[in-house]
């Protein structure tokens, strides 16, 4: 039978140092049938420039081999505007 499915809420964090905003990230995670799966976003502020780039990452194991994997599963830079106040 299928495991249980648990997800959790999502986690904002923003980090402002210099009058700049640094990065901000959230996660959550579920657990679906036998698998866990770990979702990792970043975001970030790049020097001065009006870039930030996110990154996401996953992590699964199985309750089978206890075998923890990991993924790059992408890797993406766009353009966006952070307005600082």
């Amino acid at each position: 039978m299928p495991g249980p499915i648990y997800v959790s809420v999502p986690y904002y964090y923003l980090y402002y140092y210099n009058n700049y905003y640094y990065y901000y990230y959230y996660y959550y995670y579920y657990y679906y049938y036998y698998y866990y799966y770990y979702y990792y976003y970043y975001y970030y502020y790049y020097y001065n420039y009006y870039y930030y780039y996110c990154y996401y990452y996953y992590y699964y194991y199985t309750n089978t081999n206890n075998v923890l994997k990991t993924n790059l599963s992408h890797h993406i830079g766009f353009p966006g505007v952070l307005m600082a106040h």
